[in-house]
């Protein structure tokens, strides 16, 4: 893909921010975006779900790695799962108000 000079968008999990190396090669291979499944940003809905429990790093770190390399970031994640509380539902706006936060002040 590198001497194409092509530029693309695709989706991946967000796992792919603690390979720094392949980082730059999806940069340099013209990366522009990805499409990452957060799912929450609260630890005990991953534990519910079964999801991302092995991440080495936290979700600011994995999307500052990311715009580092001049990737941007569309992030989903999930409201209303049936393991919701509504305590847990209030830390979850929070924590999306954090993610937002993160996002814009990321200087991308």
């Amino acid at each position: 893909m590198i001497p194409l000079r092509l530029k693309w968008a695709g989706q991946g999990p967000v796992s792919l921010a603690e390979d720094l190396e392949l980082l730059r090669l999806m940069r340099r291979s013209g990366c522009v975006g990805l499409l990452i499944g957060f799912e929450s940003v609260q630890k005990e809905t991953h534990d519910g779900m079964k999801k991302i429990k092995s991440l080495k790093i936290d979700f600011s770190e994995a999307i500052r790695r990311f715009h580092d390399e001049g990737i941007a970031i569309l992030g989903l994640s999930f409201s209303g799962l049936i393991m919701r509380t509504k305590m847990s539902s209030t830390r979850h706006l929070n924590s999306q108000s954090k993610t937002v936060w993160i996002a814009l002040n990321s200087g991308f």
